[in-house]
Parts: C-alpha cells; structure tokens; sequence
C-alpha cells in the first residue's frame, strides 16, 4: 500500500499585476519552482515577475535637432519601436510651454527615439523632456518609468543677412 503524497499551493503576485501558482511537494521546494519559472523573491519587491525582472530603460539625455524641430533622448539600452499613440506621454516645455509632440521614431540608432515637435525651438529656449508611463519599451521588454531631463539646446542660430 503506497502512500499519496499531498501538494501545496503558493501563489506569487507580482507588483505589475501578474500572478503565478506553483504546486510543490514540501515547503522548500517553492523557492525552486519559483527559480525554474524565471519569478523572483528579495526582501525589498517580494516577488517579481520574469517581465519585471528586465532592468528598465532610463532616458540618458536629451539634446535638440540643430533646426529646433525635434528632441533626441538617448536611453540606457536598445528600444523597441515606439507606437505612435505613446507621443502623447512625452511632455516637452519650451520656456515653460508645452509644445506639442506630433510624431515619434527610432532616431539614428536603436537607443534614441525622435520627438518631432508642432512648434520650432529657438535659439537660447530652456527646454525639458518629461515622460510619463505609458507602453514605452526596451527592445528586451523593460518598461520605461516616469522621467524628466532637461534637454541641451544645440539650435543653430541663422546666418546674418548679407548686406
């Protein structure tokens, strides 16, 4: 006559949302199945999920296009590209106004993204970059987090009238 061997149940919920159930024969063996799911437990999140777990891209800086018409932020890592509906989480003030962002792409290289802006950037304008979460992500799925930088003006000034 053989014995059943009884399973328990423990949940992990992810700060995000996401939750996993992993059945185990004793106690100890919950952190393992965790591990082998990709969740992870420290003593400061509880546990996260493997989508969590990617390190998030942060906006590194931010610099004008020399004709004023678009703002360049360079993040820590390759990202993925951006839908067009996520301009609208990027706020970009020029003296204190906002401008308004109409469009956003991949910059030259796949850790810059192009903010094309309604209005022109000016010669000696304070401009800041400021994101608020939306879906932004890093090509490895990290989720870009609320940021504000100020942004380098490199406006080049026009050429003097010839005369």
């Amino acid at each position: 006559m053989s014995r059943g061997t009884l399973e328990q149940v423990y949940e992990a919920a992810c700060s995000c949302g996401a939750t996993a159930h992993f059945r185990v024969k004793k106690a100890g063996d919950a952190a393992h199945a965790a591990k082998l799911a990709h969740w992870a437990w420290s003593t400061t999140h509880g546990w996260q999920c493997p989508i969590c777990l990617i390190t998030a891209p942060t906006m590194l800086s931010a610099t004008t296009s020399t004709d004023g018409t678009k703002v360049i932020i360079t993040f820590s890592k390759a990202m993925a590209i951006p839908p067009n509906d996520q301009k609208i989480n990027f706020l970009v003030n020029i003296d204190g106004v906002l401008a308004g962002v109409i469009a956003i792409a991949l910059g030259d290289t796949a850790s810059k993204y192009e903010l094309t802006l309604e209005d022109t950037i000016a010669v000696g304008n304070v401009v800041t970059c400021q994101y608020n979460p939306g879906t932004i992500t890093a090509a490895d799925g990290g989720r870009l987090a609320a940021d504000l930088k100020p942004v380098v003006n490199v406006v080049i000034p026009p050429a003097p009238p010839e005369g």
